[in-house]
């Protein structure tokens, strides 16, 4: 897909939403002509998250190269940046802590979402707790992984069947480290079974916004079909309970919805 049609993409996707999860970092630094694109899609208080690569994170060793061209990246997005996030792949142990310290030091003046995804960060042993303390430290935010929705409902399409093997299920630890807590929910394919989950993390939300701190939700389903929908109910939702949500350039209908998702976008 070429970048015109993935900046006009990015470009209706930014007057219904403030920020987007940039997957495609993940995989590889795209190139100068294509964030010129996308910079100049989007209004000045659109976020990106973009995720370090790879290469850098899952790789025997760290692909200095590509960690130069997304630090590159980062800074020519400049203010547009609103957090580098840091997908550690499942076999990240705590002794291996050098590593993640080497890449979160070509970002000072960035904010940082850890994720990490081997099961010994959720059992509040030491790892974890060696794991917390460091965030707090270093002002880093830790990722979290909200998958209760889409492991307890039936999986009754090859959509759901293909996201329940492909993404993890680990206990949901709810904590803000930093600034800027990052949550990732994946939902129930319909709006009403979410509504327990989505209200607790509407009191959660609240805390944070009342502590001063910048929450950064992002949601998807199994297919991402009606995500933009879930979504504009749920903003609904927090600003009846009086977040203090900034209003965007253009309301979602609640019919004939056709946005891209991030797999257009990027």
């Amino acid at each position: 897909m070429g970048a015109p049609k993935q900046s006009h993409a990015l470009e209706l996707y930014s007057q219904h939403f403030d920020s987007v999860e940039g997957n495609t970092t993940f995989y590889a630094v795209p190139k100068a002509s294509t964030q010129a694109q996308w910079i100049e899609s989007v209004p000045d208080s659109f976020r990106f998250c973009f995720k370090v690569p790879k290469s850098c994170t899952h790789a025997r060793t760290v692909d200095i190269e590509a960690l130069h061209q997304f630090r590159a990246l980062v800074e020519r997005f400049g203010s547009l940046i609103g957090q580098v996030h840091i997908q550690l792949p499942p076999q990240f142990r705590w002794r291996d802590k050098e590593r993640l310290e080497s890449i979160c030091k070509e970002f000072p003046n960035a904010a940082l979402a850890i994720e990490v995804r081997n099961p010994v960060f959720y059992q509040k042993g030491e790892e974890e707790q060696a794991l917390v303390y460091w965030l707090r430290e270093n002002q880093a935010n830790r990722v979290m992984f909200d998958s209760r929705g889409l492991f307890q409902e039936t999986a009754s399409s090859e959509a759901l069947r293909d996201a329940q093997r492909k993404k993890p299920r680990l206990p949901l630890r709810v904590m803000a480290t930093s600034m800027t807590p990052m949550v990732r929910y994946i939902g129930f394919s319909d709006y009403e079974s979410n509504r327990f989950f989505l209200d607790q993390w509407i009191e959660k939300l609240a805390q944070w916004v009342g502590e001063g701190r910048t929450p950064y939700f992002f949601m998807h389903t199994a297919d991402n079909e009606l995500t933009p929908l879930f979504l504009k109910r749920f903003r609904n939702k927090l600003i009846a309970e009086g977040l203090p949500v900034e209003p965007l350039p253009s309301a979602l209908p609640e019919k004939g919805i056709s946005l891209p998702d991030q797999a257009e976008l990027f």
